[in-house]
């Protein structure tokens, strides 16, 4: 069901982004950022201050992009605001649906899914908008030394805030969202994260916390290599097609190490990384993830 709990622009999207220089921000390194880089041009968007818009309307690169967050679900995504050939601008509907964000267009008024990218109501009900692949979680510090020449969301004189305005619930380990989860399943805590992935209509969950503790871990999905891998220090995490018959041994700092020892950088243009592609990866809490994907896979290490 869709659930109406503030009024419509209640949280205010933001249509006309504003930034400053790395230079010019006073952002602490480890500052939360979800960090996108599209045809060379390098964007950073603090998490906390994403709190009071949920929703960042940009184009970078050249390309058309909606940056949305959801505290809720912990969910960083960018979607293509480009459908059919018609460009749309979101806003923060006011509703929830599965205890996620649900976005509206200005053009239609239909309302999107923020987990999914689903239409669920309107002129526009079942169409999926794209996926844009990004960094959805990553420290500035980090973001920073990689892209020196990244330009950082501004909103009313800020370029982020100390404290999110959703910390006591991230330490209730049992909350989930406003409304009770719609499935139980316990192959892994409630409001663990994990690193999501939609490939070729199959569902697949990765436990971060796993993840971190090894580094890096290769799969094959649907006929795919497929490379997941994290750094607890940085917050950064990713997923990757690799080329077939390549197998990774571990990760080493900003790079994977091949099993041969050759090298792969993880961060390039957005896209693809000396024979890497980068995946449209999805951090979310595993109530979340499971309410949205319920035929999904589990791995936990």
């Amino acid at each position: 069901e869709i659930a109406t709990v503030l009024g419509k622009d209640g949280i205010p999207a933001i249509w006309d982004p504003e930034y400053v220089s790395a230079e010019e921000s006073e952002v602490p390194d480890e500052t939360d950022m979800i960090g996108l880089v599209i045809n060379g041009e390098a964007r950073a968007y603090s998490l906390n201050l994403l709190d009071r818009h949920e929703i960042v309307n940009d184009t970078v690169g050249g390309r058309k992009v909606a940056v949305t967050w959801c505290p809720l679900c912990n969910t960083s995504i960018v979607y293509d605001r480009m459908l059919e050939g018609n460009e749309f601008n979101f806003g923060v509907s006011g509703k929830l649906w599965k205890n996620a964000l649900v976005m509206y267009d200005r053009e239609t008024d239909t309302l999107w899914s923020h987990l999914s990218g689903i239409g669920l109501e309107g002129q526009h009900k079942g169409k999926e908008l794209q996926i844009v692949a990004s960094y959805p979680k990553i420290s500035w510090g980090e973001w920073r030394s990689l892209y020196p020449q990244t330009l950082v969301l501004i909103s009313r004189g800020l370029t982020y805030t100390a404290d999110s305005n959703y910390e006591d619930y991230y330490i209730d380990k049992e909350k989930t969202g406003l409304f009770p989860r719609t499935i139980e399943d316990t192959r892994l805590p409630t409001k663990s994260l994990v690193v999501g992935l939609r490939l070729k209509d199959s569902s697949h969950a990765f436990a971060l916390d796993a993840l971190q503790e090894i580094g890096v871990h290769q799969t094959e999905i649907n006929g795919v290599n497929i490379v997941v891998a994290a750094n607890r220090e940085t917050r950064f995490f990713g997923a990757y097609e690799v080329p077939a018959g390549v197998e990774i041994d571990r990760i080493d700092d900003r790079q994977l190490i091949g099993s041969d020892g050759e090298r792969f950088s993880l961060f390039a243009d957005g896209t693809d990384s000396a024979g890497l592609k980068l995946l449209p990866a999805i951090r979310s809490f595993w109530f979340a993830w499971l309410d949205h994907h319920p035929d999904t896979s589990v791995w936990s290490g």
